[in-house]
């Protein structure tokens, strides 16, 4: 049986894969999500009454939905997820298919994208410890790294995003760099999509409202009054923000509580 200092993932982990590195997932990701239909999702949403959606090109892992043109000296050197001969970026271009597609049926396109947290530099696939989630995300102790090398890399990233797929919507995660240059993607954006609109949490400076914000992101929660400028309602299904086997129906948010819920969150400009 597994060692019983294993956490239950990494015994599960342990027992089903044995000593597969994160990395290595990366062949077998790629391989299988050719047979993804990003249509059937347009049809999909649509058919829900979606107006928009919003596809997680990057999350805190630091690898991308796209094949990025952009590099850097530590992501190349060290590879991805403890595999040196692995890049953290998908040969082919899914955030292209998901915005075509939601094009097609008539939804406007958002790109999520973790300028906050990216392992490649701080975290696990690093030398850079990451903080326990509990404590102080923003600052130099916190999980967001520090190095110039990475905020040049984020800026890139979200400058290629924008140029490459016309977004209607910029949703950053955990925060940003200090270094990072901000005010001039914003720029670039809304002269790009002058209709487009931006998210909460390009935060540099812990406890202080980023400078430049169109709409609120309160996450598994809601406001208790209305409120004057525009949110949105952040949350997953059940308790994992994507599917997790140890779910069952009984985690997930029922029909009735997902209308309520909806209804509340308009009804109170959100």
């Amino acid at each position: 049986s597994p060692a019983s200092h294993f956490s239950p993932t990494a015994a599960h982990h342990k027992e089903k894969w044995g000593d597969k590195k994160y990395g290595d997932f990366a062949s077998m990701f790629e391989h299988d999500s050719e047979k993804w239909d990003a249509g059937e999702w347009g049809k999909l949403f649509k058919e829900a009454g979606a107006r928009y959606a919003v596809l997680t090109t990057k999350h805190h892992d630091g690898y991308l939905l796209w094949p990025s043109k952009v590099t850097s000296p530590t992501v190349e050197k060290q590879g991805f997820g403890g595999v040196p001969t692995v890049r953290p970026r998908h040969r082919h271009d899914l955030v292209g298919r998901f915005s075509a597609a939601m094009r097609a049926s008539g939804l406007q396109v958002g790109v999520y994208y973790s300028g906050g947290l990216d392992w490649n530099f701080k975290g696990p696939f690093s030398a850079q410890p990451i903080p326990h989630e509990g404590s102080n995300w923003f600052g130099g102790v916190t999980g967001i790294p520090p190095v110039p090398e990475y905020a040049t890399y984020a800026d890139a990233h979200w400058r290629e995003l924008i140029q490459r797929y016309d977004p209607d919507i910029l949703w950053n995660d955990i925060g940003y760099p200090t270094k990072g240059q901000i005010s001039d993607i914003a720029a670039g954006f809304y002269n790009e999509n002058e209709d487009g609109v931006i998210n909460d949490r390009f935060k540099q400076i812990f406890n202080k409202a980023p400078s430049i914000q169109d709409f609120a992101t309160p996450e598994y929660e809601t406001n208790k009054h209305t409120a004057t400028n525009k949110w949105e309602g952040c949350r997953g299904i059940g308790f994992s923000f994507g599917y997790n086997q140890q779910e069952g129906l009984q985690d997930y948010i029922s029909s009735k509580e997902l209308i309520t819920s909806f209804v509340d969150i308009v009804s109170k400009n959100g």
